[in-house]
């Protein structure tokens, strides 16, 4: 069955993974004999040999898949986690932090209404910060923030996800965002095949 993806690289590092799982888990072996290829009638004498040049090409498809995605992830997974702001345990969070309410997603529309706004969450220095500032707000008929302007001498604060309770709700964050956004399950999930690929081969063939 084929495996449709978009990224040949990825798929060529899935099935090749997953190809040397099954063989050792499912404790697969060469014959000690020959091996034989009957469609274009070779047989190999030395099936060790088959075994070794598999690693090289598994190798050669994790370099090509490290080499192509290597900076996709991080770009991605920045873009994500700044996506997941507007959790309930996230907002009360900034709320505590800063001491004002966070204005509202949704509301009654009113004039001339200014509210505290999260305006990015991202990783600096080591820490999952959040950047928080005071806004003139515009609101859809329906009472959603459609877009907002900076209020002159409003309130401007950084919050660092630091601390024990800072970094359980960075934790939530993170968990979150590996489970509803794409990036992780797309770049990172394959590294973990195929590091499991790697331990198997490491007990099977060297220890």
């Amino acid at each position: 069955m084929a495996i449709q993806d978009s990224s040949p690289e990825r798929r060529n590092l899935l099935l090749i993974s997953l190809s040397f799982i099954v063989f050792i888990l499912g404790g697969a072996s060469t014959p000690t004999d020959e091996v034989r290829l009957q469609v274009i009638s070779v047989s190999f004498s030395r099936p060790e040999v088959l075994i070794v040049i598999a690693w090289l090409l598994f190798f050669w498809f994790l370099y090509r898949y490290w080499v192509v995605n290597r900076s996709v992830f991080s770009k991605e997974f920045r873009e994500e986690i700044n996506r997941m702001r507007d959790k309930r345990f996230f907002r009360s969070f900034i709320e505590d932090s800063i001491g004002h309410p966070l204005a509202p997603q949704v509301a009654v529309k009113q004039p001339k209404e200014t509210g505290m706004i999260i305006e990015w969450l991202r990783w600096h220095e080591g820490c999952l910060k959040a950047f928080v500032m005071e806004k003139a707000l515009n609101r859809q008929d329906l009472g959603s923030i459609q877009g907002q302007g900076p209020v002159d001498g409003g309130l401007r604060e950084t919050v660092s996800l630091s601390g024990f309770k800072g970094w359980s709700v960075a934790l939530r964050l993170v968990v979150a965002c590996i489970i509803e956004q794409p990036s992780f399950s797309s770049y990172i999930a394959p590294y973990f095949l195929a590091l499991f690929a790697i331990v198997l081969g490491v007990n099977e063939y060297v220890l």
